[in-house]
């Protein structure tokens, strides 16, 4: 058996400080998805477009990496409510790539 250090504890994720609290990320903010299919079926990308099309290659090491955007048209975006991001978000990789995270 692993002692835990003073000023810790153990929970289902693993040691812990004593302080925290262990939350489901729905718990605390919003959460929403749109990838693959579900986004692939609803735009069609337009070089032209004046909205970045964010895709988890964009997503590199806590940071968005924009080398290699796609673009849609600002209708296509209007019908993409949960796929909107704003000041402070955080991105997380799901599909393709999986576990990378940003904050937009």
């Amino acid at each position: 058996m692993t002692k835990i250090k003073e000023g810790y504890r153990k929970t289902e994720i693993g040691i812990i400080p004593e302080d925290w609290s262990v939350k489901k990320l729905g718990e605390l903010t919003a959460v929403t998805k749109l990838a693959g299919f579900e986004f692939t079926k609803y735009i069609e990308y337009d070089d032209e477009g004046e909205i970045i099309a964010l895709r988890a290659l964009n997503v590199k090491k806590g940071k968005l990496n924009l080398n290699e955007i796609k673009r849609i048209s600002r209708k296509s975006s209007d019908g993409l409510n949960r796929s909107k991001l704003y000041k402070n978000d955080l991105l997380f990789t799901y599909v393709g790539t999986i576990g990378e995270v940003a904050l937009i």
